[in-house]
């Protein structure tokens, strides 16, 4: 070997040790969504791909994640089910370490995940398998997709209005809950109106 490939060498072995030094692997189950890390929100909108994992520097972090899945309700019908974020002030992580998030008891139909959204639990592992945290987190609204359409349609809204702020329309609300929806949501809201345009 020459000495410029011994440069090359030591040069791309030099980047490659800084790429992994004080980084630890959060790795996300089915069925988990990460929504803030350290009190900055993350982007979900109709084009973020979802993700299955986050590199984060080692040391303490403040996760918000929540329960959120696609069930099939019917032939015709899906709904996504998802709860409110639940905030996990995680233990300390340790550089080049991976770390899994998981839902505790993740409900397998519709009418569980109905109920499971309103008192989700979520579990951090080490790569051992070593439960770390486990945290639960409770919701009161109704946490399925479809009933938030069908309070829209049917001219309710979850809106606090100021005295000097005009009430919100049914289709202002429906643009806000089509605007912060995902792209899954989005199908599921496009599916709803197509086969209950005619109620």
């Amino acid at each position: 070997m020459n000495a410029l490939s011994h440069c090359l060498v030591g040069t791309l072995l030099i980047g490659l040790s800084g790429l992994s030094h004080a980084d630890a692997v959060l790795n996300l189950g089915d069925g988990v969504v990460v929504t803030a890390i350290d009190g900055r929100e993350l982007s979900l909108g109709l084009f973020s791909p979802r993700q299955t994992h986050y590199v984060l520097p080692a040391g303490e972090h403040v996760i918000a994640a929540r329960f959120e899945r696609l069930y099939d309700v019917s032939a015709d019908d899906h709904d996504i089910v998802k709860s409110a974020s639940i905030q996990m002030a995680m233990p300390v992580l340790m550089d080049q370490q991976h770390y899994q998030l998981d839902l505790v008891g993740a409900p397998s139909s519709h009418q569980q995940a109905l109920q499971y959204a309103k008192s989700p639990t979520l579990r951090l592992m080490d790569a051992q398998g070593q439960a770390l945290l486990e945290v639960n987190g409770q919701q009161s609204q109704n946490p399925s997709l479809l009933a938030g359409i069908n309070r829209v349609l049917g001219g309710l809204s979850d809106a606090v209005t100021q005295p000097s702020v005009e009430p919100p329309t049914v289709m202002n609300t429906f643009k806000t809950l089509w605007q912060t929806a995902n792209s899954d949501e989005r199908k599921a809201i496009a599916h709803y109106a197509k086969v209950h345009a005619n109620d």
